[in-house]
């Protein structure tokens, strides 16, 4: 957590360059009020591309690709006010998109070197 401000905390992206190596750190401070309203929003906050299909697939293959960003490196934190069982899943293809991400022949492909997710 050294890495995060209070002031991120304010459900605002910010894009910035610093010493600490991180391109566009991408905060989402919000309550939840089921499937369909995360979905939402995290295509509002990650800017998902218009054929986002609203399902969880959906969600795994975009948190393995995020080429649609021009920074190479994205810190993606999460502070959720959210059902138990969706937070959850969220964090469960959180981790299966980094150990997707981490394998040097897929990882070959994306212009995103780098994404981390963090919940808080």
């Amino acid at each position: 957590m050294k890495y995060i401000e209070s002031s991120f905390y304010s459900g605002n992206e910010k894009s910035f360059s610093s010493s600490d190596g991180f391109k566009r750190v991408i905060v989402i401070n919000e309550r939840i009020d089921g499937k369909n309203h995360l979905f939402d929003i995290l295509a509002k906050h990650l800017d998902f591309p218009s054929y986002f299909g609203k399902n969880w697939d959906a969600v795994a293959d975009l948190f393995c690709d995020f080429s649609w960003y021009d920074e190479r490196i994205i810190f993606i934190v999460f502070r959720l006010n959210i059902d138990s069982e969706l937070l959850r899943i969220l964090k469960g293809i959180s981790e299966s998109a980094c150990q997707i991400r981490n394998n040097a022949f897929y990882n070959r492909g994306f212009n995103v070197a780098s994404v981390q997710f963090v919940f808080v």
